[in-house]
């Protein structure tokens, strides 16, 4: 038998030979391939990677710029363990942003820990108040990320583009940042054609609410069904639920309230002065671009020579020399 073999392997060694160097090829490159991945996960249990991402924002509530809102992304299959948070700034300041040391913070493998700053009231060193506003605005002053963690200090070396489109805004004044406004009741949001909310307090103490529109007067509720006498207004339609609590139609209930959610609409509007309408227009390429651009270069140095001719020393002879307003 094993004659026949080697004798067929003698005879047909030529196609052997063709056919294994694929197979041979093949091998290498799946060897080469598992290799590179076994690789790959063993430094992903190795070591520390992390990015991040923070904003820096000034607020009429505080006399001090400060980071307004902080992300950090751990990029490893494995735990880190967080003691401190520091930023610095230059060679020698250290701004604490968090401090775990009690409870140490744990951001598991590829999660993503975020948090928002509120507005503060000053920052000091050895008892004494300091001043940053200088070192964050100076370009040259290099700020870095230091984790504080259980393999010692960490730079954070890799950023997250976490750009803000109002950033756009001021380099064109084109751009359009736009809200979304909403207005809630106990937690949920109602849309602009609802007229009337109408809170109901069960026996149990739970409340559920059914909102009204303008034509709900075929609305049925608990085989109720509404007419238009009782929509055309709020003491109409306290009426009408009143009286089916008051004849026992409307049974388990215990009180009723209803909103003007219109009217609340109508004063959440003149609050926030949004209630001029302006329609969206198409904006192409040519009147973003090069007309907004030119217009925002424009209006920076109108904005540039009023701050100079009403701030600087010399501006202010200047424009008291030409009467410049």
């Amino acid at each position: 038998m094993s004659e026949l073999i080697m004798n067929y392997i003698e005879q047909n060694k030529d196609i052997i030979n063709i056919i294994s160097l694929p197979l041979s090829l093949l091998a290498f490159i799946v060897g080469f391939a598992t290799l590179i991945y076994t690789i790959k996960m063993v430094s992903m249990k190795k070591g520390i990677d992390v990015r991040c991402s923070y904003s820096l924002c000034s607020s009429i509530e505080c006399e001090d710029k400060y980071i307004s809102d902080f992300i950090l992304e751990n990029r490893k299959d494995k735990s880190i363990v967080l003691f401190q948070i520091y930023l610095k700034l230059g060679h020698n300041y250290y701004l604490e942003l968090e401090d775990f040391e009690h409870a140490p913070l744990i951001i598991k493998p590829f999660e993503v820990y975020s948090q928002s700053f509120d507005p503060l009231l000053s920052y000091s060193v050895s008892m004494k108040r300091i001043k940053l506003d200088k070192l964050f605005d100076n370009p040259k002053v290099k700020k870095k990320i230091l984790l504080y963690t259980t393999e010692g200090v960490y730079e954070v070396k890799a950023h997250i583009n976490m750009s803000h489109p109002i950033s756009l805004f001021f380099k064109n004044y084109a751009t359009a940042v736009i809200k979304t406004n909403r207005l809630k009741y106990d937690d949920k949001a109602y849309g602009m054609n609802i007229k009337y909310l109408v809170e109901f307090t069960h026996n149990d103490g739970k409340k559920n609410v059914l909102a009204l529109r303008e034509d709900s007067y075929r609305t049925k509720f608990k085989n109720l069904t509404l007419n238009k006498e009782s929509l055309r207004n709020k003491e109409n339609l306290e009426i009408f639920f009143q009286e089916k609590l008051d004849d026992n139609i409307l049974k388990n209930i215990t009180k009723i309230n209803v909103i003007d959610f219109k009217k609340e609409i109508q004063d959440y509007f003149e609050n926030t002065n949004t209630d001029k309408i302006i329609e969206a227009e198409y904006y192409g390429f040519f009147k973003y671009y090069v007309v907004g651009k030119i217009v925002t270069i424009i209006k920076n140095i109108d904005v540039g020579l009023k701050n100079y001719f009403r701030n600087n020393p010399r501006g202010k002879k200047l424009r008291s020399l030409f009467h410049v307003n």
